[in-house]
C-alpha cells in the first residue's frame, strides 16, 4: 500500500517513524509545503495519505488528497471527515470503507475511550473534558485552531462518545518543566448507575487508550457526587505522557500519531483480506 505523510514537524516525523515499522506499507513520499502536494499525489499515486498539517490547509486540499488517494486521514482538528477514535473497537469498525476519516483530536482521543466505555453500562446524558497542555506542546498553528479542537472534540464526545450533550474546554498552561497533558472528565448519568460497574468500564476504557499510547493512564479514578434531577456526577482525571524519543508533554500528538498507525494496520488488514 502506497502512503504519502502530508506534514511537517514532531505529529509528520513520528507518524514517519511509527508507519516504517510495516513492511506492508509504502512510504514513498512526504511533503511539508502546500504548493507542492499537487506534484506529489501526481507522482506518487498514493493509496493512503496522512495529513499532518493543520485544519485550514486540510480543508483547502482535501478534495485534491481524494481525487488522487483511495483513502485520506486527517490528523487535524478539521474534522469534515469520518470520526473515529481507534481505541474504540467499533469506531474503527465504522469507518472501514470509508474514504475521508478524522482522528478528531487529541482530547478526543483520551476522553472519547472513558465515555463510550461508560456509555456502555449507563446512558451518559452530559460529557464535559476539561483538558490542560503545556504551552511547550502548543505550536502557533495549534493556538489558532482552539476553536476547531473544542467543536471537533464535542462531536467525538457526542456521536463517538455516546453523550446526549458534550462540551469542551481546552486550555494552555505554562510549566517548568512542562506538564503532562491531563483531561479533567464529568459526566452526569442516571443516579440508579451502578457505581461498580462504571469504576470498571473507566478502567477499561483507560486500558484500551494505554493499548496504543502506553503513557496513558487514569490518574484520578472515578468518583461519585449526587445530583439534583436523579442524576449522578462521575468525575475522573486521565493523563498521558508521550514515550521516548517524544518529550513527555507531547502525549497529545502521540495520541494521534499512534491512533493513525492502529489506523493503519487495520486497513492492512482488511486489505489483505479483502
Amino acid at each position: 500500500m502506497r502512503v504519502i505523510i502530508l506534514g511537517t514537524g514532531v505529529a509528520a516525523s513520528d507518524l514517519l517513524e511509527r508507519l516504517s515499522r510495516f513492511s506492508a506499507l509504502d512510504l514513498v513520499a512526504s511533503s511539508g509545503e502546500e504548493n507542492e502536494f499537487g506534484a506529489v499525489l501526481r507522482d506518487h499515486a498514493p493509496e493512503l495519505v496522512f495529513d499532518c498539517t493543520n485544519a485550514v490547509a486540510h480543508a483547502a486540499v482535501v478534495e485534491r488528497l481524494l481525487e488522487a488517494a483511495a483513502v485520506v486521514v486527517d490528523l487535524t482538528p478539521a474534522g469534515c471527515g469520518a470520526l473515529v477514535v481507534p481505541a474504540v473497537e467499533a469506531t474503527i469498525a465504522g469507518v472501514v470503507g470509508t474514504r475521508h476519516v478524522s482522528l478528531a483530536t487529541p482530547q478526543a482521543q483520551m476522553a472519547v475511550p472513558l465515555v463510550a466505555a461508560l456509555a456502555q453500562v449507563t446512558p451518559v446524558v452530559y460529557a464535559e473534558i476539561v483538558s490542560t497542555t503545556a504551552t511547550a506542546a502548543v505550536g502557533v498553528e495549534a493556538r489558532c485552531e482552539i476553536d476547531d479542537t473544542i467543536e471537533t472534540t464535542v462531536a467525538a464526545l457526542r456521536t463517538l462518545g455516546g453523550a446526549r450533550v458534550a462540551k469542551a474546554i481546552a486550555l494552555v498552561g505554562p510549566g517548568d518543566p512542562p506538564q503532562a497533558m491531563r483531561a479533567s472528565l464529568q459526566c452526569l448519568v442516571p443516579a440508579a448507575t451502578d457505581r461498580s460497574a462504571a469504576e470498571e468500564a473507566a478502567a477499561a476504557g483507560a486500558a484500551a487508550a494505554a493499548c496504543l499510547s502506553p503513557g496513558y493512564r487514569l490518574s484520578v479514578p472515578p468518583a461519585f457526587e449526587p445530583e439534583e434531577h436523579g442524576l449522578l456526577r462521575v468525575s475522573m482525571v486521565a493523563e498521558v505522557v508521550a514515550s521516548p524519543p517524544l518529550r513527555n508533554e507531547l502525549g497529545g500528538i502521540e495520541l494521534l500519531t499512534s491512533a493513525a498507525a492502529a489506523l493503519a494496520e487495520r486497513f492492512v488488514s482488511t486489505e489483505v483480506t479483502s
